[in-house]
């Protein structure tokens, strides 16, 4: 996965920049960034990095991410009493 991929998932899961950066550091957001040769998450706030992970290669840290919100997604969105069996 590349970060241009992770941006159509997190937009299709209704995430948008106002939830993460990419490529860049963004306060009270979950950010995704290349320092140097390793690729790093973690969640911004007042300057501080919180939470910081760091990958040797994109499509792990992308990965992550996605796991991050989409854990966000199930517990924004819980699909409790929807009738729905499998």
């Amino acid at each position: 996965m590349s970060v241009q991929l992770l941006r159509v998932y997190l937009d299709d899961l209704g995430f948008g920049e106002r939830d993460y950066a990419i490529g860049h550091d963004a306060d009270d957001r979950h950010c995704l960034v290349r320092d140097g040769d390793q690729w790093v998450v973690y969640f911004s706030e007042r300057g501080a990095r919180w939470d910081e992970v760091s990958f040797d290669c994109e499509k792990v840290a992308c990965m992550f991410m996605l796991g991050l919100f989409t854990q966000r997604y199930v517990e924004r969105w819980p699909r409790h009493g929807s009738g729905r069996t499998r």
